[in-house]
């Protein structure tokens, strides 16, 4: 493995140059699993907000409308 920094020689296996002692990361696979998790993590947090709203939303629809106290008072002024 070549050392992206200053082209050294990298032993396989190895997690920094040995010449210039830069830090080798894992490269594209390693950058797959953080991909894969934000993935993951992004679709978790959206099945669980759509799981609240529709949870909400059957609340919403379960409940009656209640008269305001001054209604009866509306209906008699209307009635003339």
């Amino acid at each position: 493995m070549e050392c992206p920094a200053c082209k050294g020689n990298i032993p396989e296996g190895g997690n920094y140059c040995p010449y210039c002692g830069k830090v080798i990361t894992g490269g594209r696979f390693s950058r797959w699993w953080i991909w894969a998790a934000a993935a993951g993590v992004l679709t978790g947090a959206g099945l669980v907000l759509a799981y609240q709203l529709l949870k909400e939303k059957r609340l919403w629809d379960d409940q009656q409308p209640q008269p305001s106290p001054g209604s009866s008072v509306d209906e008699e002024l209307m009635a003339f």
